[in-house]
């Protein structure tokens, strides 16, 4: 016994020092075991992915529960080697902020396997989910900043291949080309602002970075190097204007692909903006008014038009983007509130996106349909699913209880502290929330049963009930006990709080000159008019469908369509000409029979009268 506990001390060591490591080392295994097991054998495909997903899931709430919230610096380093030619360092390393992010990633993935349990595709979506979780945890932990530029961009591929794969429908084709063109364009943004870095500082170390670029940049430098960086993470989130792409990828991804974008992926943004933005203080400030603009208009807008919708998933994706938007308020409100609340609200955002997508898929997997139109009264017929789907709503709309309403209501005092105007506005968004909501709610489990669409009814069952359990439980500890997590974040955005606040004391007795003013407004200006151009020149060319690999033609109203889907749709545009025709020509020619008819009765009419004289006068 005594040696079984001295072997179980060595691992927990073990496990302690090389926990990361570890993390990296068991996902490149199974990905690697993963492609060489056959893909018509489901017992070990599935088994063996469901226990790598269980045992990465497992070792990351190992990281967490055994990290000091403490210390503020950096934890669980290592440098896996270092190029000196380049100074580019494959160097890694956990905070508090990004060791929440990383457990949110290895649960949501955990749980997207066990929902494509009985797949066809099993073994291309596992390979594809062990890609993303790794292209994650890379980009949570690195410390180089190229690195996480490539990784940023890399997580792209795996996506963009997951929805063109699991897609339903041939506008597929458009929602990934709108995917690819919004984070290209921020991207090639981002890549020039880290070379400009590079060739002041030397080095991409975001922990040297983060202290040098504060006190060394220029105030000119530091404007520039932020509108840079703020539209490759603000197309991220997305923030207004720059949401188009995501009610397109939401509708046409399987129900896997919209849970990782609604549950992690969105999230890459507030981690940028959490991570770099302070490196330009002064900037910041300046154009902060802008980003309190999109951010407000974002929230109205996305819950507006969430109102008007009919697909099921379009709603939850504006409800994303009218609740990042909200998340991004609380990032530039500049106390530790609104950050706590910018933080709690977007792992929030996590459990009750995913769960919400996750009971649409379950929808549609029964009923092949996403068209309110044909729900109604599943109240009478699947109740426990009415449940469920009741429980994630509440959270949706920040019930006291649940996750979200502790994280909204620390980004609305944080914003009121701020600003007292943008708060209000943000309630506004918060009560349209409830209406889009409860009105969803209202129409898919209540009413009367629309049976001329569907006749046969099936619960929630088992494997599904084991798919959202997890989170349920989540949404309720974070509800009743915020302090489980809040206490990775106390020291980390007080210190972000504090310095900012700083900050922003210098900040009201400096003024910005006018030249940069000027220089600003032109660099928005340009950049504005670059993605115009840009998009309308690569929506026209050919060669666009060779970055898609695909071969395609554009119709009238902008759905891309494959050489053959063209041709059937050409043959079917025919089909309805020539029975326009049809319809025409027996158009012509009934009422070509009615004036007979009509004539002829005339005829008889005046015959009948006729006789009915000449027998009147006899």
């Amino acid at each position: 016994m005594v040696k079984l506990i001295d072997k179980f001390l060595v691992l927990k060591m073990f496990f302690m020092n090389y926990g990361l490591e570890t993390l990296f080392f068991f996902l490149i295994i199974s990905i690697i075991v993963l492609c060489f097991i056959n893909k018509n054998n489901y017992f070990y495909l599935r088994n063996f992915t469901l226990f790598s997903a269980g045992v990465i899931f497992l070792q990351s709430c190992h990281l967490l529960f055994n990290f000091d919230f403490n210390n503020n610096s950096f934890q669980y380093c290592f440098n896996l080697f270092s190029s000196y030619d380049v100074n580019i360092n494959f160097a890694f390393g956990l905070d508090s902020l990004s060791i929440l992010f990383i457990v949110l990633t290895t649960l949501l993935i955990f749980v997207s396997i066990l929902f494509i349990w009985n797949n066809d595709y099993f073994k291309d979506f596992a390979i594809l989910l062990l890609f993303i979780e790794f292209f994650l945890i890379f980009i949570f932990s690195v410390l180089d900043l190229f690195l996480f530029y490539v990784f940023f961009e890399a997580i792209i591929i795996p996506m963009y291949i997951l929805i063109g794969l699991g897609g339903s429908r041939e506008r597929k084709i458009w929602a990934v080309y709108l995917f690819f063109f919004y984070t290209l364009c921020g991207s090639i943004l981002f890549l020039l602002s880290i070379f400009y870095i590079y060739s002041q500082t030397g080095t991409f170390d975001i922990l040297y970075l983060t202290v040098y670029i504060p006190n060394a940049f220029e105030d000119y430098q530091q404007a520039c190097l932020l509108i840079f960086f703020f539209f490759s993470f603000a197309s991220k989130i997305p923030m207004f204007p720059f949401h188009i792409w995501l009610p397109e990828a939401h509708v046409e991804a399987p129900t896997v692909g919209s849970v990782l974008l609604a549950g992690i992926l969105l999230k890459l943004g507030v981690y940028g903006f959490l991570r770099f933005f302070y490196w330009f203080p002064k900037a910041l400030f300046f154009f902060y008014p802008i980003i309190l603009t999109l951010s407000i208009i974002g929230i109205i807008y996305a819950s507006m038009s969430a109102i008007c919708q009919t697909d099921l998933k379009r709603i939850i994706a504006y409800s994303s983007v009218a609740h990042m938007n909200l998340v991004t308020l609380g990032i530039f409100s500049f106390n530790s509130f609104g950050l706590d609340g910018a933080i709690l609200q977007s792992l929030s955002h996590g459990f009750v996106s995913g769960g919400l997508f996750l009971l649409i898929g379950i929808l549609y997997d029964r009923y092949h349909t996403r068209f309110i139109q044909y729900y109604g009264g599943l109240v009478y017929m699947m109740p426990t699913f009415a449940v469920i789907f009741l429980i994630f709503n509440f959270a949706n709309i920040a019930i006291p209880g649940t996750s979200s309403f502790v994280g909204e209501f620390l980004l609305l005092f944080g914003i009121f502290k701020t600003n007292f105007i943008a708060s209000i506005i943000s309630a506004v968004g918060v009560i349209l929330c409830g209406a889009y909501t409860l009105w969803l709610y209202n129409r898919v489990v209540f009413s009367n049963l629309k049976i001329d669409y569907t006749l046969t009814f099936f619960d929630i069952n088992l494997k599904e009930f084991l798919v959202l359990f997890p989170l349920l439980i989540l949404i309720f500890v974070f509800g009743i006990y915020p302090f489980f997590v809040g206490q990775y974040l106390l020291n980390w955005s007080d210190n972000w709080g504090i310095e900012m606040s700083n900050i922003q004391a210098i900040f009201l007795h400096f003024q910005l000159n006018s030249q940069l003013y000027i220089i600003s407004f032109l660099f928005i200006f340009i950049l504005l008019l670059y993605i115009y151009i840009l998009y309308k020149i690569l929506k026209n060319f050919f060669f666009i469908s060779f970055i898609f690999f695909i071969f395609v033609t554009e119709t009238d109203n902008h759905i891309f369509l494959s050489k053959k889907d063209n041709e059937d749709h050409l043959y079917v545009k025919k089909i309805l000409n020539e029975l326009k025709e049809l319809y025409e020509k027996f158009h012509t020619e009934e009422i070509h029979l009615l004036k007979l008819k009509k004539k002829n009765e005339q005829k008889i009419n005046s015959d009948i009268i006729r006789i009915t004289n000449i027998i009147y006068n006899e």
